[in-house]
Protein backbone atom coordinates (compact mmCIF):
# COMPACT_ATOMS: atom_id res chain seq x y z
CA UNK A 1 0.00 0.00 0.00
CA UNK A 2 2.84 2.35 0.99
CA UNK A 3 4.24 2.12 -2.42
CA UNK A 4 0.76 3.01 -4.13
CA UNK A 5 0.65 5.77 -1.88
CA UNK A 6 4.18 7.09 -2.64
CA UNK A 7 3.51 7.38 -6.48
CA UNK A 8 0.04 9.36 -5.83
CA UNK A 9 1.48 11.31 -3.43
CA UNK A 10 4.72 12.26 -6.52
CA UNK A 11 1.99 12.56 -9.03
CA UNK A 12 0.14 15.36 -6.89
CA UNK A 13 3.09 17.22 -5.75
CA UNK A 14 3.89 17.17 -9.75
CA UNK A 15 0.69 18.92 -10.60
CA UNK A 16 1.15 21.24 -7.58
CA UNK A 17 4.82 22.36 -8.94
CA UNK A 18 3.64 22.12 -12.90
CA UNK A 19 0.27 24.75 -11.24
CA UNK A 20 2.42 26.16 -8.59
CA UNK A 21 -1.11 26.29 -6.74
CA UNK A 22 -3.00 23.54 -4.49
CA UNK A 23 -5.70 22.33 -6.68
CA UNK A 24 -9.22 22.00 -4.79
CA UNK A 25 -8.93 18.44 -6.57
CA UNK A 26 -5.19 18.02 -4.87
CA UNK A 27 -6.69 19.34 -1.16
CA UNK A 28 -9.09 16.65 -1.41
CA UNK A 29 -7.07 13.82 -2.06
CA UNK A 30 -4.04 14.77 0.08
CA UNK A 31 -6.74 15.29 3.14
CA UNK A 32 -8.24 12.32 2.00
CA UNK A 33 -4.64 10.51 2.33
CA UNK A 34 -2.91 12.58 5.47
CA UNK A 35 -6.51 13.66 7.35
CA UNK A 36 -5.22 16.75 9.82
CA UNK A 37 -1.68 16.46 8.79
CA UNK A 38 -1.69 18.27 6.05
CA UNK A 39 -3.30 21.29 7.59
CA UNK A 40 -0.57 21.54 9.56
CA UNK A 41 2.14 21.30 6.94
CA UNK A 42 0.19 23.97 4.57
CA UNK A 43 -0.17 26.10 7.70
CA UNK A 44 3.63 25.15 8.09
CA UNK A 45 4.26 26.43 4.69
CA UNK A 46 1.90 30.13 5.06
CA UNK A 47 3.64 30.79 8.23
CA UNK A 48 7.06 30.64 6.52
CA UNK A 49 8.53 28.22 8.25
CA UNK A 50 10.61 26.18 5.69
CA UNK A 51 13.80 27.11 5.10
CA UNK A 52 16.35 25.70 1.80
CA UNK A 53 20.24 25.55 2.96
CA UNK A 54 22.66 25.48 0.59
CA UNK A 55 25.93 24.42 1.33
CA UNK A 56 29.00 25.54 -0.81
CA UNK A 57 30.96 24.74 -2.53
CA UNK A 58 29.00 21.21 -2.52
CA UNK A 59 26.18 22.61 -3.35
CA UNK A 60 24.30 20.06 -0.62
CA UNK A 61 20.99 20.91 0.20
CA UNK A 62 19.30 20.79 3.56
CA UNK A 63 15.75 21.61 4.42
CA UNK A 64 14.87 22.75 7.57
CA UNK A 65 11.45 23.46 9.47
CA UNK A 66 10.88 25.71 12.45
CA UNK A 67 9.10 24.11 14.73
CA UNK A 68 7.88 24.96 18.57
CA UNK A 69 10.93 25.35 20.76
CA UNK A 70 13.31 23.24 18.00
CA UNK A 71 14.02 23.17 14.43
CA UNK A 72 13.60 20.02 12.30
CA UNK A 73 16.35 18.67 9.68
CA UNK A 74 14.96 17.19 6.25
CA UNK A 75 17.17 15.54 3.79
CA UNK A 76 14.59 15.36 0.91
CA UNK A 77 16.62 13.25 -1.44
CA UNK A 78 16.39 10.75 1.27
CA UNK A 79 13.23 11.82 2.51
CA UNK A 80 14.89 11.65 6.02
CA UNK A 81 13.64 13.92 9.11
CA UNK A 82 15.24 14.16 12.41
CA UNK A 83 11.77 14.17 14.43
CA UNK A 84 10.39 11.76 16.48
CA UNK A 85 7.38 10.99 14.38
CA UNK A 86 10.01 9.65 11.18
CA UNK A 87 12.18 7.52 13.81
CA UNK A 88 9.20 5.69 15.82
CA UNK A 89 6.28 5.82 12.54
CA UNK A 90 7.61 6.36 9.47
CA UNK A 91 10.79 3.77 9.37
CA UNK A 92 8.31 1.27 10.86
CA UNK A 93 5.93 1.89 8.22
CA UNK A 94 2.74 3.07 10.36
CA UNK A 95 3.39 6.23 8.45
CA UNK A 96 4.11 7.32 5.08
CA UNK A 97 5.14 10.57 5.58
CA UNK A 98 6.21 13.02 9.08
CA UNK A 99 4.39 16.69 8.31
CA UNK A 100 7.45 17.91 7.99
CA UNK A 101 8.48 16.15 5.18
CA UNK A 102 4.89 16.91 3.61
CA UNK A 103 5.69 20.37 4.74
CA UNK A 104 8.90 20.63 2.59
CA UNK A 105 7.55 18.97 -0.23
CA UNK A 106 4.67 21.18 -0.63
CA UNK A 107 6.94 24.44 -0.26
CA UNK A 108 9.01 23.39 -2.79
CA UNK A 109 6.08 22.57 -5.48
CA UNK A 110 4.78 26.11 -4.26
CA UNK A 111 8.13 27.93 -4.21
CA UNK A 112 7.28 29.05 -0.62
CA UNK A 113 10.21 28.60 0.84
CA UNK A 114 13.03 31.29 2.19
CA UNK A 115 16.86 30.98 1.28
CA UNK A 116 20.13 30.96 2.90
CA UNK A 117 23.75 29.32 1.98
CA UNK A 118 26.63 27.92 4.27
CA UNK A 119 29.81 26.78 4.25
CA UNK A 120 30.34 22.72 3.55
CA UNK A 121 31.73 23.16 7.34
CA UNK A 122 28.32 23.67 8.85
CA UNK A 123 26.71 21.02 6.74
CA UNK A 124 29.39 17.98 8.65
CA UNK A 125 28.54 19.62 12.09
CA UNK A 126 25.00 19.45 11.25
CA UNK A 127 25.23 15.58 9.87
CA UNK A 128 27.47 14.58 13.03
CA UNK A 129 24.14 16.27 15.29
CA UNK A 130 22.06 13.56 13.32
CA UNK A 131 24.06 10.82 13.22
CA UNK A 132 24.31 11.11 17.52
CA UNK A 133 20.34 11.29 17.16
CA UNK A 134 20.09 8.37 15.55
CA UNK A 135 22.57 6.03 17.08
CA UNK A 136 21.30 7.34 20.31
CA UNK A 137 19.71 3.46 20.85
CA UNK A 138 22.80 1.95 20.63
CA UNK A 139 26.33 3.62 20.74
CA UNK A 140 28.65 2.92 17.78
CA UNK A 141 32.16 3.23 17.59
CA UNK A 142 32.69 6.09 14.59
CA UNK A 143 35.16 3.27 12.86
CA UNK A 144 32.49 0.31 13.33
CA UNK A 145 29.90 2.81 11.79
CA UNK A 146 32.19 3.21 8.95
CA UNK A 147 32.81 -0.39 8.82
CA UNK A 148 28.64 -1.12 8.27
CA UNK A 149 28.73 1.72 5.61
CA UNK A 150 31.27 -0.29 3.79
CA UNK A 151 29.55 -3.40 3.91
CA UNK A 152 26.26 -2.28 3.27
CA UNK A 153 27.91 -0.35 0.12
CA UNK A 154 29.67 -3.54 -0.82
CA UNK A 155 26.67 -5.30 -0.73
CA UNK A 156 24.51 -2.80 -3.26
CA UNK A 157 27.40 -2.55 -5.57
CA UNK A 158 26.00 -6.25 -6.09
CA UNK A 159 22.62 -5.20 -6.75
CA UNK A 160 20.49 -2.60 -8.29
CA UNK A 161 18.52 -1.78 -4.75
CA UNK A 162 17.30 -3.81 -1.51
CA UNK A 163 15.24 -3.21 1.09
CA UNK A 164 16.01 -1.87 4.51
CA UNK A 165 15.56 -5.85 5.99
CA UNK A 166 18.07 -7.31 3.61
CA UNK A 167 20.84 -5.00 4.72
CA UNK A 168 19.71 -5.67 8.32
CA UNK A 169 20.30 -9.50 7.73
CA UNK A 170 23.89 -8.76 5.52
CA UNK A 171 24.63 -7.06 8.47
CA UNK A 172 23.97 -9.56 10.99
CA UNK A 173 26.00 -12.22 8.86
CA UNK A 174 28.62 -9.88 8.56
CA UNK A 175 29.07 -10.18 12.57
CA UNK A 176 28.04 -6.60 13.40
CA UNK A 177 25.67 -6.07 16.26
CA UNK A 178 21.41 -6.47 15.62
CA UNK A 179 20.50 -2.84 14.24
CA UNK A 180 17.04 -1.87 14.32
CA UNK A 181 15.65 -0.23 10.44
CA UNK A 182 15.75 2.84 12.48
CA UNK A 183 19.86 2.80 12.89
CA UNK A 184 20.99 1.74 10.02
CA UNK A 185 19.00 4.49 8.41
CA UNK A 186 20.09 6.46 10.68
CA UNK A 187 23.57 4.98 9.42
CA UNK A 188 23.05 5.57 5.96
CA UNK A 189 21.65 8.37 5.74
CA UNK A 190 23.87 10.59 7.88
CA UNK A 191 27.43 9.35 5.63
CA UNK A 192 29.35 12.28 4.53
CA UNK A 193 30.10 10.57 1.38
CA UNK A 194 26.63 10.63 0.45
CA UNK A 195 26.81 6.84 -1.39
CA UNK A 196 22.71 5.93 -0.43
CA UNK A 197 19.91 6.69 -1.62
CA UNK A 198 16.52 5.55 -0.79
CA UNK A 199 13.49 5.20 -3.46
CA UNK A 200 10.17 3.62 -1.94
CA UNK A 201 11.95 2.03 1.00
CA UNK A 202 14.19 0.58 -0.91
CA UNK A 203 17.75 1.68 -0.91
CA UNK A 204 20.67 1.55 -3.55
CA UNK A 205 23.89 3.51 -4.16
CA UNK A 206 23.62 6.87 -5.35
CA UNK A 207 24.96 6.73 -9.39
CA UNK A 208 28.45 8.78 -9.64
CA UNK A 209 31.17 8.38 -11.52
CA UNK A 210 32.62 6.09 -9.12
CA UNK A 211 30.89 4.80 -6.35
CA UNK A 212 32.49 5.11 -3.10
CA UNK A 213 32.43 1.96 -1.38
CA UNK A 214 35.00 2.82 1.23
CA UNK A 215 38.51 4.48 1.41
Amino acid sequence: MIPIKRKQLTDWIQSIATQRLVSEDVKNRLTGMFGAKFDHSMKTVEDGRVKRITFNPSRRVVWQISGKGRDYVILSNAEYCSCEDFYFRVIDHEELLCYHILAQKLAEALGRYSSTEEQDQKYEDLVLRIARKGEKARKLPIEETERIRRVVAATLSEHNELPIETLIETIDKAGFPHLSRRHLTAIMTTDKSKRFQTTEMRWSLRPTKTNLIGR
